[in-house]
């Protein structure tokens, strides 16, 4: 009779563990897959100047595909800055965001846990140039016939700042900031704005990354006289990314349906965007970020993100 009743109690408490376990592992997967998602990109952008409503359409447009591709409910969340996206995913007020790989890369390095998803290509390519681009009767033909002119670069992202001081970097230009080496800087608020003072003679030369030039070019036919003409090293657009506590089987469904979106017909509205820039969704490796981490690395050896933010101040002031 002792042998049963111990036998008994045996089971009650294996059972009261396992009961324990499941329990534990639905907590834990209730926890990893959320109801719902959130999406978020930066409106403020230095291609076209302030976000349109057309704009915001293509991004919902791109939560409403990733929803219902992949099977998850994403709800998409607009931010002012890349900086407020990252801020965002964080202090887990978002699970998704649409960044540059600097940043994505600078958030590693500060401790911050994250997974990279899938990033958009431009020619087919990963990686792709900026560029000063001038008129195309101009003079300037290299990175030494700027020195002294009038330049716009974008003091909305760091990295433009960073590629221009590693441009002459590789051109062993030195010089303690870029004040020192150009004679002034334009005050136009967006790429388009800046083209526009090209042509009319009031700048020099505008830096830009090369695939936002076929965007440009193409919302004016006075455009067609300027042309990216000095090119830096190659380095990553944008990509997807998530929060570590994402889970991984979630990560892959909306990574494999962003992979689609270019030939879905239901992601037309976000799609065309791209049509421009010969664009698609491409996987990303570990691997495809050492050329870039070599830039961050370089960057931050030479105080060039200090240098940067003390101009970007200044630049945001005028």
């Amino acid at each position: 009779m002792k042998k049963i009743i111990l036998l008994l109690l045996f089971l009650i408490i294996i059972f009261i563990c396992l009961n324990f376990l499941f329990t534990r592992h639905n907590e834990l997967n209730s926890n990893t897959k959320k109801q719902e998602y959130i999406f978020s990109s930066h409106l403020q952008t230095a291609t076209l100047g302030k976000t349109s409503d057309a704009q915001l359409e293509i991004y919902k447009n791109l939560a409403e595909f990733l929803s219902k591709k992949a099977g998850v409910s994403i709800k998409y969340k607009p931010l002012n800055t890349m900086e407020d996206v990252m801020k965002a995913l964080e202090e887990g007020k978002s699970d998704i965001g649409y960044v540059s790989s600097e940043l994505y890369l600078l958030a590693l390095e500060s401790g911050i846990k994250l997974k990279h998803g899938v990033m958009f290509t431009f020619d087919n390519k990963k990686e792709h140039p900026y560029c000063f681009c001038v008129k195309l009767n101009s003079n300037i033909k290299s990175i030494q016939d700027l020195k002294g002119k009038k330049v716009y670069i974008s003091p909305i992202y760091s990295f433009d700042y960073i590629m221009v001081r590693h441009m002459l970097y590789e051109n062993k230009i030195s010089v303690n900031s870029l004040n020192e080496y150009f004679g002034g800087f334009s005050k136009a608020i967006s790429h388009k704005d800046a083209f526009s003072e090209l042509i009319a003679g009031e700048t020099d030369a505008v830096f830009v990354p090369k695939y936002s030039t076929k965007m440009i070019f193409a919302t004016d036919p006075k455009f067609k006289d300027v042309a990216p003409i000095i090119c830096s090293k190659s380095t990553l657009a944008d990509i997807f990314i998530f929060r570590s506590d994402v889970d991984q089987e979630i990560v892959n469904k909306i990574s494999e349906s962003a992979i689609k979106c270019m030939t879905d017909p239901d992601a037309a509205k976000f799609k065309f965007i791209f049509y421009t820039f010969n664009g698609k969704v491409v996987k990303v490796d570990d691997k495809d970020f050492e050329s870039l981490k070599e830039i961050i690395s370089l960057a931050k050896k030479n105080d060039w993100y200090k240098e940067w933010e003390n101009w970007a101040k200044k630049m945001k002031k005028q």
